[in-house]
């Protein structure tokens, strides 16, 4: 009872299809316009080969034309002639049909010349220096067009498809860009490049293979000095970057002028710098000791001298002897004198050196304060 069902209902629908193309075609010669339309509508869906579908859109172009709508009838000629480019003219010999069916011819051979003319070439791909980093993929283009829409295209190692656009940049160069995500480590990525124009694959490149590195973050150490030893994480290194894991590594440099230890923090895909420095030998702090020392010792000096001249003073007037009865001095001048003198050169002396002494001792405190001591030594990153 199916069977017999499905062998009336295509029997019924064969001779639908004839007669949407044969009532189109009666209607458009009786300039039943509408109902050609209508018709046609039928006939594109119902049509059983390109060449029919050709046939259908020649006639529904006819229609559009003579409705004084020539952006349609333009666009119906066109894809008639891509599903059959035999196709010798339109059916209707008016003026008006053969100007836009002209067009139609001279646009479709524009278009197949400029897809002809479109080169499209991708080159080896050079890969990432460590994996989840994105990488910029440089495609040669030639003779682009509006029309053309160039992807490139990514495959990877479960045959999961991934379609990039591929634009130009402004320095006349075309670029893909490859995200971090599709680079995991040690993956490998088949790539080519697609060119269509409205839907339809015009040009398909050579594949090239993308690898990505085992390790997905490296280090460059950047130093001015001398190494006599260079390590991260313990181990001595020469050769730059050096492709570490992500996570925290400690890098270390040891030279003739001292030792600086740098802690990074790397991320996945990161290439890093860090810039270890080790501070030169500042004459500062041996000027600022030097003048603390100094003074110092300039105010022992000074308050010895000075006690010295009070020694002095006390013999001076510890000389002088007066007669009880006359109260005149029974002492020698010269002697009395001397002590004198003494007394007043240590004073002068004490004087001097205090000042010195104090004038030292300022000075090596202001230098503290210009420039304070520093611990360690410094690192940038």
């Amino acid at each position: 009872m199916i069977r017999a069902l499905v062998v009336a209902f295509l029997l019924c629908s064969l001779p639908a299809r004839a007669d949407s193309y044969a009532d189109a075609k009666r209607q458009y010669a009786n300039l039943e316009y509408d109902q050609a339309l209508a018709s046609l509508a039928d006939a594109k869906r119902q049509a059983p080969t390109p060449t029919r579908l050709a046939e259908v859109l020649r006639i529904e172009g006819c229609v559009y034309a003579a409705l004084d709508r020539p952006d349609d009838a333009l666009a119906d000629f066109r894809k008639a002639l891509r599903a059959d480019a035999s196709l010798a003219s339109a059916p209707d010999r008016s003026p008006k049909i053969a100007r836009v069916w002209a067009d139609a011819r001279r646009l479709e051979s524009e278009r197949l010349a400029r897809r002809a003319a479109l080169l499209v070439e991708l080159g080896p791909v050079p890969p990432p220096i460590v994996a989840s980093r994105g990488v910029d993929v440089a495609v040669r283009v030639l003779h682009a067009y509006p029309e053309a829409q160039l992807h490139l295209v990514v495959v990877d190692g479960s045959a999961l498809e991934t379609s990039l656009p591929v634009t130009p940049r402004t320095d006349g160069t075309w670029r893909a860009h490859v995200p971090a995500d599709l680079l995991p480590p040690s993956a490998t990525l088949h790539l080519y490049v697609r060119a269509t124009d409205e839907g339809e694959e015009t040009t398909r490149t050579a594949t090239r293979t993308l690898a990505a590195p085992r390790t997905a973050s490296a280090l460059t150490i950047i130093t001015q000095t001398v190494p006599t030893s260079l390590t991260v994480d313990g181990v001595e290194v020469s050769e730059m970057p050096v492709l570490l894991a992500p996570g925290p590594h400690e890098v270390s440099l040891e030279s003739r002028r001292g030792h600086v230890t740098q802690r990074v923090v790397l991320t996945a895909g990161e290439v890093a710098s860090v810039t270890l420095r080790i501070e030169p030998t500042s004459l500062w702090p041996i000027a600022r000791y030097t003048a603390l020392a100094l003074g110092g010792a300039l105010l022992v000096t000074g308050g010895v001298l000075y006690d010295q001249s009070d020694r002095a003073y006390d013999r001076y007037r510890g000389a002088v002897v007066y007669d009880p009865y006359t109260h005149l001095p029974t002492t020698s001048y010269t002697q009395a004198r001397s002590f004198e003198t003494s007394g007043n050169a240590f004073r002068v002396a004490s004087i001097v050196t205090l000042a010195l002494g104090a004038a030292f001792t300022a000075t090596g405190l202001g230098l503290f304060a210009l420039h304070p001591l520093r611990h360690g030594v410094t690192t940038e990153k």
